[in-house]
């Protein structure tokens, strides 16, 4: 019985110790390293559908736009466009619609383009004296008017619509 155990005992002390290998030439290794980015986020405010007034050819406010609860970047810009009005029943039945937009602190509007108004949050304005359109969290609203100055072209009876959509895009 003692040979048994010595011979188990011994070949347990055998198992238990560690080799060392040792290898001509150079060794590598490698790992791997991770970074999460997270996704930016923010809540959009679109304004409700709206009703242009018939016969009105003056710019008619339609709404503001804006963003709020931004995470995870430091500006966003958004563009709205829109196209004519179109007839619902006849869609080559159309009236020239002219989209504009304004800071919510300015009086005047601008016809849309690439270069207005179009900025929705921007991290470095926040609370700046020199850009009155950024609140202090980096927010500010543009407001959009639609303008149609001709409606002549109106078909008696018809209901003309368009889609106005707001582009908005993360930019670093």
């Amino acid at each position: 019985m003692k040979k048994l155990i010595a011979l188990i005992l011994s070949l347990v002390l055998v198992f238990s110790i560690t080799a060392t290998v040792s290898a001509d030439g150079d060794k590598t290794g490698s790992m791997t390293l991770t970074a999460e980015i997270p996704a930016p986020s923010y809540t959009i405010h679109i304004p409700a559908d709206f009703t242009l007034e018939y016969g009105n050819t003056e710019k008619q406010e339609i709404g503001a736009v804006y963003v709020t609860d931004v995470k995870d970047c430091n500006r966003i810009v958004v563009k709205g466009s829109c196209t004519a009005l179109v007839n619902t029943a006849d869609p080559a039945d159309k009236i020239s619609l002219v989209l504009y937009n304004r800071y919510d602190v300015v009086d005047v509007f601008k016809e849309c383009s690439d270069a207005v108004n179009e900025i929705m949050y921007e991290k470095e304005f926040a609370g700046s004296a020199i850009y009155p359109q950024y609140d202090a969290n980096g927010y500010c609203r543009v407001i959009y008017a639609a303008e149609v100055s001709d409606w002549s072209g109106a078909t008696a009876g018809a209901t003309y619509q368009s889609t106005v959509t707001f582009n908005f895009k993360v930019k670093e």
